[in-house]
């Protein structure tokens, strides 16, 4: 809810000859309803991911939003909200270890953004309790995830990590060569 990062995206598309962008405040009045279920693009912006996941829940976001992807809308996330369009988001407690929660599920993928610090360590502990694969999206970088095509990065290396016996295995993704709105 940020102006500030709004406008960084609204230049961006701008740059691309994209003009008509809005940000949507929540509640959602039926003018950006309906803006909402119109948009070609549909950006998730970051934060805290489990309070921008309790909004959604809030105002009944999941299925507008899923509406949206079935009618082949774009949408991308920047960090809590590349989260929150895989399978899963999660909590880290002090006592009890990770607690996860649903979120849109638009993809299989648990995404972990720019955790290179800590080796990507929950992101593992999640592919081995969940047997989901997991990417891991260095500062910077992006990962492009397609019906019926493998992820790609964008912008610099990313990785998939995969459940394995013991730990995950950890491939580079291959760099995307084909970019489009």
């Amino acid at each position: 809810d940020d102006p500030l990062f709004f406008e960084l995206f609204r230049s961006a598309m701008q740059s691309v000859g994209v003009s008509l962008c809005r940000m949507l405040m929540f509640p959602l009045d039926d003018e950006s309803k309906s803006f909402l279920l119109d948009a070609d693009i549909i950006l998730l912006s970051g934060g805290d991911t489990g309070s921008g996941w309790s909004i959604f829940k809030e105002n009944n976001l999941q299925p507008i939003i899923e509406s949206c992807y079935q009618n082949v809308a774009v949408i991308t996330g920047i960090s809590a909200g590349a989260i929150q369009l895989g399978p899963l988001g999660w909590r880290e407690e002090k006592k009890d270890g990770i607690s996860t929660y649903s979120t849109f599920q638009l993809h299989d993928y648990i995404v972990s953004p720019h955790d290179e610090e800590n080796g990507w360590q929950t992101l593992k502990k999640l592919v081995m309790q969940t047997g989901k694969s997991g990417l891991a999206i260095p500062f910077g970088g992006g990962v492009r995830l397609a019906p019926n095509s493998p992820p790609c990065s964008i912008k610099g290396p990313a990785y998939v990590f995969t459940p394995g016996e013991s730990e995950p295995s950890k491939k580079c993704l291959p760099m995307c060569f084909e970019y489009c709105l």
